[in-house]
């Protein structure tokens, strides 16, 4: 797949991606990019939904970039159907190139908030905080081995058949209870990992 940036802009800390999605991206990206004094990457395309792999690789883009503090500019197009409030804690999409997904760009920044869906990791636990339905706040912890473990297994976008046997049999209540995003036969994780505090911080 080929990739095409342009140079960044050292005055406003924008990286410029004119056509890019990842077929991997995680922490190392975000952190590479912020020590070069990059604030923001931005994609001149529009990000398609209808290609369910990219899509969930870019997903995992959104949500890496958020625990690491760095804002993306996007655009959508196509035509699948998605779930905005559980999409809505991650940096939403400016505009919309297909009539089937109009009102998703306005959908998806009325619902965003900030803090609205994290996770917390502690030495052999991780304690997840749900406020994407602020009616019906949730919080998981999540203690035994083997679940911890399969939390993290789902942190890579990865295809069902590749999880492990414990993951396999998560799957379908993750996915009720909106933590993971599935396409097809691949999955990943939608809670970001919450690494510094914001301030204030007394709602999360």
């Amino acid at each position: 797949m080929e990739i095409v940036t342009l140079p960044p802009q050292p005055a406003t800390g924008v990286l410029t991606f004119q056509r890019w999605i990842p077929e991997e991206v995680g922490a190392d990206f975000v952190r590479e990019t912020r020590s070069e004094g990059i604030r923001t990457i931005s994609f001149s395309e529009p990000v398609d939904v209808d290609d369910g792999s990219a899509f969930l690789h870019f997903i995992a883009l959104l949500r890496e970039s958020i625990s690491g503090h760095l804002d993306v500019q996007w655009s959508i197009a196509g035509s699948r159907q998605l779930d905005v409030q559980a999409l809505c804690h991650l940096p939403p999409p400016r505009a919309s190139l297909s009539e089937q997904l109009a009102r998703v760009p306005e959908e998806w920044q009325a619902m965003h908030q900030y803090g609205s869906f994290y996770y917390r990791r502690g030495p052999g636990f991780i304690v997840i905080r749900d406020f994407r339905d602020q009616a019906d706040a949730q919080r998981y912890e999540l203690e035994s081995p083997s679940v911890v473990g399969v939390f993290k297994e789902m942190s890579a976008v990865v295809a069902t058949t590749d999880l492990s046997e414990p993951a396999q049999e998560f799957l379908d209540v993750l996915r009720d209870e909106r933590i993971i995003l599935r396409f097809d036969d691949m999955v990943t994780l939608l809670p970001y990992r919450m690494r510094t505090w914001p301030i204030p911080c007394n709602k999360l």
